[in-house]
């Protein structure tokens, strides 16, 4: 018994090495349509739900019914915290900002706790409001900025081998897997959906666009050249968004007659612009791709109405606003793709459960390194920059070794039980139908 305890010991180790990556999982907050996940704080675990925020650097938090205005009652509610700094101010996307301070302690995902992690407690959050705050998955070239964010410090710690995450949804639940890429992007890389990030300071993944395609094919069909512009998936967005003077050239180059004969109409709707059709035709139209260098993401045309039984009028999914720069891609389009957001290549892979969704233009160079699998974690303790190496060739022997020890011990168990077999055949115990059940048995009654 003490060696099948010792092997299932062995195992774990083993498991508990080779834990390629943190899962966590998000949810929908139907009245505010923001994706939220459950993080824990301090040695006493005070949970938030913080909003999802891919676009921003830094993550928060806030307790806006009793806030957390000092460091007494911060330590009070979280437990064993270190304050690094005071009243900073920091920014994020959209013109907001909080007033902080800035804290270390431990958190915890999934139960699963994470040391000397830092984080900002908000002070003043008036752009905000009422939330528990935000957990930050933006990327920064600020090397400051970068390593107080969540992804950059966990790569730093030692919890993930790669500073990537990938994002899927399904069954309106979403998963977040840190520090991981999945096999088929490795394998198929250069026929994966792909654009390259623009550098940005406060957090967002933007990329480059080009031109917006009335169909799919870029041979035949209309495109509408774009020049200097990005856009930027959000998982907090409930609609696709271009900026209003582009939705303007749909006018013309997309409706046409329609709104000439009076058919379809463009204004204000529930604080956005968009088009107003009367006429089923326009349901008929083409598909429109926001074009890419490489690759082109696709709003079906059956995605792009949707008939108001109470006005009975067709409303256009694609909306204007007057304070957003960039063509935001929403959850309408999310909700069926999975993405891989890489800091070390400064890329975005993505594919799509929706075979009309994604269309490729051109293939895209290949890259100067291939793309590794995800690696095994290493130690979890801060490894200064000189040991860096030492540090990985040492965890890889240490894993080698065991993975030897848990082949002999198996090996053993085998040559053990196959020993009994033999004795029990000379002993003409090989007629009872249970023999095999019963030798098993008598190894574990022997070792016990």
């Amino acid at each position: 018994m003490n060696k099948f305890i010792t092997l299932i010991i062995l195992f774990q180790i083993l498991i508990s090495l080779t834990n390629q990556y943190i899962e966590l999982e998000f949810k929908e907050d139907k009245l505010t349509n923001n994706q939220k996940v459950e993080i824990c704080f301090g040695i006493k675990e005070q949970c938030f739900n913080l909003i999802l925020d891919i676009n921003s650097i830094y993550s928060f938090v806030q307790n806006y019914k009793n806030p957390l205005t000092d460091v007494k009652k911060i330590n009070e509610d979280l437990g064993n915290i270190e304050t690094k700094s005071k009243n900073e101010r920091l920014r994020f996307p959209y013109g907001k900002s909080i007033k902080s301070n800035i804290l270390q302690s431990s958190i915890f995902i999934n139960s699963k706790e994470i040391k000397n992690i830092t984080y900002a407690s908000a002070i003043e959050s008036e752009d905000f409001g009422s939330i528990d705050g935000i957990f930050g998955l933006g990327y920064s070239s600020d090397k400051k900025s970068f390593e107080r964010n969540i992804i950059g410090q966990l790569g730093n710690l030692k919890k993930i081998s790669d500073k990537v995450y990938t994002i899927s949804y399904s069954n309106n639940i979403g998963t977040i897997k840190i520090g991981y890429i999945p096999n088929n992007y490795i394998d198929n890389y250069l026929n994966i959906g792909f654009c390259a990030i623009e550098i940005s300071l406060l957090g967002e993944w933007s990329c480059s666009l080009n031109g917006i395609l009335l169909g799919t094919d870029l041979k035949s069909d209309k495109l509408i050249e774009v020049q200097d512009q990005k856009f930027t998936f959000d998982y907090n967005s409930p609609k696709i968004i271009f900026p209003v003077s582009y939705l303007l050239k749909l006018e013309k180059e997309y409706f046409g007659i329609y709104v000439k004969r009076g058919d379809c109409y463009f204004g204000l709707k529930n604080d956005y612009y968009t088009f107003t059709c009367k006429n089923k035709e326009v349901t008929q139209l083409y598909d429109i791709t926001l074009k890419t260098d490489y690759w082109g993401i696709t709003i079906p045309i059956q995605d792009l109405f949707i008939y108001d039984l109470k006005e009975s009028e067709y409303d256009f999914q694609i909306f204007g606003k007057d304070d957003i720069n960039s063509f935001i891609i929403g959850m309408p389009i999310l909700k069926d793709m999975e993405l891989v957001f890489n800091y070390d290549r400064e890329e975005i892979l993505f594919s799509s459960k929706n075979k009309d969704r994604l269309v490729q233009f051109d293939k895209r160079p290949q890259p100067s390194e291939p793309i590794k699998p995800t690696k095994d974690l290493e130690e979890e303790k801060v490894v200064p920059e000189n040991n860096k190496e030492n540090t990985k060739e040492d965890v890889s022997v240490f894993v080698f070794i065991i993975k030897v020890l848990i082949s002999i011990v198996i090996v053993l168990v085998i040559l053990y039980v196959g020993l009994i077999i033999l004795r029990n055949i000379r002993k003409k115990k090989f007629v009872d139908p249970n023999f095999y059940y019963k030798a098993t048995q008598e190894l574990f009654s022997e070792n016990t």
